[in-house]
């Protein structure tokens, strides 16, 4: 161990047919090392045995190794490929954290587990990341920060993803869940637990405005951390938890739409950007609650949407373009004109935005008799 720590001056290394072991720290910090040839021989390599290698740019572990420990690899900044053999069955805690200039890994079926922080600030990832079939658990803060990833396959096996594992994914716009999973499903590219109860991630690199469905009771934590580009959220009545840090850092939030009248209890860190300036829809009749609940009282705007309605069975189609007069508006009110405007469960629900797109009213629309 330790044997040729901070060597920066070593630029390769032949390791022996001899040698079965690589031991912890062997190489850390030999910056000037650009290649490595690892035997047949190894079978284990100890943790951060790489680490901190940032001249390396290329290695092939051979199919006698078990396990990529620790740290094995953390700091490689220059490695831009990696072969992990079918012989791995667990890619060990921070094995490949800061890997930026990796920019693609196959994750072969021998593995079951991958660690915490295991390819974290692996930024040079990007497209699609498939979990294979063989994988279990991915740990907390796995892929955090690769920032290049656009969508994640997760299979059937995975029973466990742990805290924040996407976390910092900014370019991430979708989740597809093996359909036969028994923990997690997705729909619309939005991460959920198997009943769709639990919202679990919503992906960062999504844009625009997003309605949480009906069958959602709790927001996970840290749920929307990281949406900057969220701007307007709506929270069924359905929703009685919200958990900690759940719209972290969203800081293109401008309205929330809250059907539930009993507003949920909620900790400081769940909006942590100002909302002085934004806009909070409740239903009727509850907007003396939300003024004097912890949290929501601190939006900036809080208006009472005139009805509650349900808004996931109504459908709405239309082949030509609407009219809506009188231009300007007068007395608040306004009528919208469609010959082939088909509104089903006989109501519409109309959201108005300003010409900056931020949402300033909710209303029911109802058909004019006759």
């Amino acid at each position: 161990e330790w044997a040729f720590y901070g060597c920066s001056g070593l630029t390769s290394v032949e390791i022996p047919n001899s040698v079965t072991s690589i031991g912890s720290s062997v190489f850390q910090g030999c910056s000037g090392l650009t290649s490595v040839e690892i035997p047949n021989s190894v079978t284990s390599i100890g943790s951060s045995a790489f680490q901190g290698c940032s001249g390396l740019t290329s290695v092939e572990i051979p199919n006698s190794v078990t396990g990529i420990g620790s740290g094995v690899f953390s700091g490689c900044r220059g490695l831009t490929s990696v072969e992990i053999p079918n012989s791995v069955t667990g890619i060990g805690d921070y094995a490949f954290q800061g890997c930026s200039g990796l920019t693609s890994v196959e994750i072969p079926n021998s593995v079951t587990s991958i660690g915490i922080y295991a390819f974290q600030y692996c930024s040079g990832l990007t497209g699609s990341l498939t979990i294979p079939n063989s994988v279990t658990s991915i740990g907390n803060f796995t892929f955090s920060g690769c920032s290049g990833l656009t969508s994640v396959e997760i299979p059937n096996s995975v029973t466990s993803i742990g805290m924040l594992a996407f976390s910092g994914c900014s370019g991430l716009t979708s989740f597809n869940v093996g359909s036969g999973n028994s923990r997690y499903s997705s729909e619309n590219g939005v991460l959920y637990s198997k009943a769709k109860d639990t919202l679990i991630v919503y992906p960062i690199g999504k844009t625009g405005a997003f309605t949480i469905p009906n069958s959602v009771t709790s927001i996970g934590y840290a749920a929307f951390s990281g949406c900057s580009g969220l701007t307007s959220v709506e929270i069924p009545n359905s929703v009685t938890s919200i958990g900690n840090s759940a719209f972290y850092n969203c800081s293109g939030l401008t309205s929330v739409i809250n059907l539930n009248p009993v507003p949920q209890t909620i900790t400081s860190d769940v909006f942590n950007v100002p909302i002085s300036s934004d806009t909070l829809f409740v239903p009727a009749g509850s907007l003396a609650a939300y003024q004097a609940a912890n949290v929501w009282k601190n939006f900036g705007t809080i208006l009472e949407i005139e009805d509650t309605i349900p808004t996931t069975n109504s459908v709405v189609s239309t082949t030509e373009a609407l009219v809506v007069y009188p231009n300007p508006v007068v007395n608040g009110e306004l009528r919208i004109e469609n010959e082939d405007l088909l509104i089903e469960n006989g109501e519409l629900r109309v959201e108005i935005y300003n010409v900056n797109g931020v949402l300033v009213g909710a209303r029911r629309a109802l058909p004019l008799q006759g």
